[in-house]
């Protein structure tokens, strides 16, 4: 499964994948197996990339053609922050580093810590 939405998304922000690899804490090959369906993208990635982009899973699934939640379903304090490219990354339990045996790898903030 392609998942040809996330890659939409990226380009209509005029993002690269590896500007995206940095922000889920991966490497930029894995972030474009992602985007080419070589495999499937773990659910904390999900969930990073609807909350950054203020769309949902099920859009990014194609699941719905719908790009932004219902007002009465979106959370408070949650902030778009892929269309700004802040520093800030998800907190997200399981990486997907683990699956590619990119752990201990060193960005440019020094090491990664997970949580």
């Amino acid at each position: 499964m392609a998942y040809r939405r996330i890659r939409d998304l990226r380009e209509d922000h005029d993002l690269k994948q590896r500007q995206l690899a940095e922000y889920l804490r991966c490497s930029q090959q894995t972030y474009s197996d992602y985007e080419n369906g070589k495999v499937d993208v773990p659910t904390q990635v999900l969930i990073a990339l609807a909350i950054g982009y203020q769309t949902t899973t099920d859009y990014l699934l194609g699941l719905s053609n719908q790009r932004q939640p219902p007002a009465g379903q979106r959370e408070t304090g949650q902030t778009g922050c892929l269309t700004r490219m802040e520093k800030s990354r998800p907190k997200m339990k399981a990486c997907c580093d683990r699956k590619h045996g990119e752990s201990g790898q060193q960005g440019a903030n020094g090491p990664e810590h997970r949580t």
